[in-house]
């Protein structure tokens, strides 16, 4: 990970949580959180680097797919915290229905938090992580290695 990759995630992170706890303080109607959880389940298989090299587009989707039902408990989170902070802010008032702008609301936060985490991924996959080049199963046992200890020097028997 170099230093502009982690900024832009941390800036992708905080903008697109920003902008489901602004949905919510707006009292946009509650359907906008499945179009943000599909939004999110996308941007999180797609900041995985590992997984867009090592995966067909089959396992890939089907990947996107697994993570929708934990991203939309994490986006209804969100949603109702923003919700009863514009409840606090500016008092109750009725939700909105659901319209057309909630679904461009949520593809711009796709678009935006997408193409800004895909430019992270490829700014990491660039900078030559030693990880990204191992088979699965070799990967798997640099994982599985115990940590080293006298700092940091390994000894073998």
């Amino acid at each position: 990970m170099t230093l502009l990759s982690i900024l832009l995630r941390i800036s992708v992170g905080l903008g697109i949580v920003a902008a489901v706890f602004v949905a919510g303080f707006q009292h946009r109607s509650p359907w906008i959180i499945l179009p943000l959880a599909m939004a999110f389940a996308v941007m999180y298989v797609a900041g995985k680097p590992l997984l867009l090299r090592r995966m067909g587009p089959v396992k890939l989707l089907l990947a996107s797919l697994s993570a929708i039902p934990v991203q939309a408990l994490v986006v209804g989170v969100l949603f109702l915290a923003g919700y009863g902070a514009g409840s606090l802010a500016e008092g109750s008032r009725p939700m909105g229905e659901f319209a057309e702008a909630d679904i461009h609301y949520s593809l711009w936060v796709l678009g935006l938090g997408g193409v800004l985490g895909t430019i992270a991924a490829v700014i990491e996959m660039r900078a030559g992580d030693p990880m990204l080049d191992l088979e699965p199963e070799e990967f798997l046992e640099e994982l599985m290695k115990e940590p080293p200890v006298d700092g940091g020097k390994r000894r073998d028997p």
